[in-house]
């Protein structure tokens, strides 16, 4: 019985290997993609993370093309105020491309409730709403992600938070919430 048990484990872990390359390969291509198509008009990106109910961190951060990060701590994060930073100038180029592939200035202004096939509309309360600028060629666009955005929204609001090193400021106090 204990062999037939190892031998499970061992396919379970050996398929999960499998899945985890072949996800690693098939999203490879997508990311080289991204940071060569990297928009050169874009010239601003930032998110802005509002309050909730609870001790969501509220914030501010916004990166630009030379890699200037600069940080608002508004509450529940351990750096209050205003900081900056700088980081590999390639983050910026990443986001840039990720707007661009997202097709950013074609998305609605505001996701604040879900509507099913059925007709029925499903709305949340107590959710700290995601506000993220693109700025190209001059023209300012905003995005409110309060629920239900587009999935890829919310994993660009997610790698802006990756990419600009916002935990450095959060810190033990909150964490980027949804």
């Amino acid at each position: 019985m204990l062999l037939k048990v190892n031998t499970v484990m061992t396919t379970k872990s050996y398929r999960t290997r499998i899945v985890t390359y072949i996800s690693a390969l098939l999203l490879l291509p997508v990311s080289l993609t991204s940071c060569a198509q990297s928009d050169s008009s874009i010239s601003r990106i930032s998110l802005q993370r509002t309050a909730c109910f609870g001790v969501c961190p509220i914030y501010r951060v916004t990166i630009y093309p030379d890699g200037l990060v600069e940080f608002q701590g508004e509450r529940f994060v351990e750096s209050l105020g205003e900081h900056s930073t700088r980081v590999n100038p390639e983050n910026f180029q990443r986001l840039a491309a990720v707007a661009t592939d997202i097709e950013f200035f074609l998305l609605e202004d505001e996701y604040r409730v879900r509507t099913e096939p059925d007709g029925t509309v499903i709305a949340v309360s107590d959710l700290p709403s995601r506000i993220t600028t693109v700025v190209k060629d001059g023209q300012e666009k905003s995005v409110l992600n309060y629920f239900s955005g587009p999935q890829e929204l919310e994993r660009f609001e997610l790698l802006i938070d990756e990419l600009t090193g916002t935990d450095r400021w959060i810190g033990e106090a909150g964490a980027p919430a949804f």
